[in-house]
């Protein structure tokens, strides 16, 4: 606990007056300022610092990020999507077809009309049909989509969606009403919505996945109430969020984006590797782990072995890419005695945009890559130890691309 931080606890104690989140808040020009939140709104941010107290107008911000966050490790059953592109990880969805139930692991039970819902999930997304579901979800479709996943291809049944249970989901289709076992859908698009209009939008992002794309933000006691068009007002416990994305939607994760991974290579014939990359988490962990660089843990970003390649398709979408890199040091005790070392190799459209080494005990480094005008990204980790590919463990904490 640093000092700032029992300060805070102290007053807590004493005068009864909560003890705003610790954040981190970094700017557009790349510099950071942290401190305790003692106030938030769509225009401001207001911390209490070292230094003092310091406003910072939300103009400047590009993200907000929690310090303090208490992680999840189970994934939810259901993802639904709002017209609004707000994103919930959901433990059951119902709807009569006119009224939507919403279930959360930690907020529970809330309603909203079912035409606030653009598409919902019943499954991950891997990467092989990750582009396929982002595709349908882009038609322009008059019909509702009941989706099926076939081995690496979705095909769908057009119609109007009905009633969605926890067994089965009713399709009007042809003239006649059909009912489709639940555990069968990979998913649900429906007809397609416009976005509601309004004011500049802000992607509050929580620990569990969850996304709100808020109209208003008010730090309250301990909590964080987001008002959004779609859901209405939802009331967040601050220690369950990780980030407010000030951009509405400018900063995607790497770890979420459509990758191929067919260009990975065991860095030698004596290590067939048959993992190379893992999202969020070290491989082996089951999605439990934390990923570890230098003397940090993060909970969002790549895990990498040596030999890995990754493919991503931006069409020059996004301008930067911003990570934290270095070894992953889940095995780190191990590591002396192999003293693995990589070089990591960022490419766009063919072109060097990062060429460095790294060894095994090097701090972590941030990285920010110009990204201007790229089609193609290409990310690749070479091996370069004595013992090629032994704990060549890579990783980029809370990889990000920007807009």
């Amino acid at each position: 606990m640093n000092m700032l931080r029992a300060l805070g606890v102290v007053l807590l104690w004493s005068t009864g007056v909560w003890a705003g989140p610790m954040v981190s808040v970094t700017l557009l020009d790349g510099s950071t300022v942290s401190g305790e939140m003692t106030s938030l709104t769509m225009e401001t941010v207001e911390l209490q610092t070292p230094d003092g107290a310091e406003k910072i107008q939300a103009g400047s911000i590009m993200q907000l990020s929690f310090d303090d966050t208490v992680s999840t490790e189970k994934a939810a059953p259901v993802t639904a999507i709002t017209v609004d592109q707000s994103q919930l990880q959901l433990e059951r969805f119902t709807s009569d077809g006119t009224q939507a139930t919403l279930v959360h692991a930690v907020w529970g039970e809330k309603t909203a009309p079912a035409r606030q819902f653009s598409a919902l999930r019943f499954a991950p997304l891997d990467d092989k049909i990750s582009a396929s579901w982002q595709d349908l979800r882009r038609r322009n479709t008059r019909e509702d989509l009941l989706v099926i996943r076939k081995g690496d291809v979705l095909d769908y049944v057009a119609g109007s969606v009905g009633r969605v249970t926890a067994e089965s989901v009713t399709v009007l289709a042809r003239g006649k009403e059909l009912s489709a076992p639940r555990e069968r859908i990979f998913g649900i698009i429906f007809t397609s919505q416009p976005v509601p209009p309004g004011a500049r939008r802000v992607a509050v992002r929580t620990a569990w996945d969850d996304t709100l794309q808020a109209q208003a933000l008010a730090l309250d006691n301990g909590s964080l109430v987001v008002t959004t068009s779609s859901l209405g007002d939802w009331t967040l416990p601050v220690d369950g969020l990780a980030s407010i994305d000030f951009g509405g939607g400018r900063i995607r994760m790497l770890a979420d984006l459509p990758v191929d991974q067919a260009g990975s290579k065991a860095p030698s014939e004596n290590n067939a590797v048959v993992w190379f990359v893992s999202k969020n988490s070290p491989a082996g962990t089951a999605g439990k782990g934390l990923l570890r660089i230098g003397e940090k843990e993060y909970r969002r970003g790549l895990w990498l072995h040596s030999g890995a390649v990754l493919r991503y398709r931006l069409n020059r979408e996004y301008s930067r890419l911003k990570a934290t890199v270095g070894f992953e040091l889940t095995h780190a005790s191990r590591m002396p005695r192999f003293e693995p070392r990589v070089r990591l190799v960022i490419t766009g459209d063919g072109r060097d945009l990062l060429r460095q080494e790294f060894s095994w005990n090097d701090p972590a480094r941030p990285i920010d890559v110009d990204l201007k005008d790229v089609r193609e990204l290409s990310i690749k980790v070479e091996s370069l130890g004595v013992s090629q590919g032994v704990l060549e463990h890579f990783a980029l904490g809370d990889a990000q691309v920007i807009q």
